[in-house]
């Protein structure tokens, strides 16, 4: 599924993509404080 939205939407990908990188960076600067 996610390959076939990837592949059909590959610019929602991206920001999915984007987005999951924030959200991990949020967390490690949360758990770093």
């Amino acid at each position: 599924m996610s390959k076939q939205k990837k592949v059909d939407k590959p610019i929602s990908g991206k920001i999915s993509f984007m987005a999951s990188i924030k959200n991990v960076q949020k967390r490690e600067g949360v758990n770093d404080s």
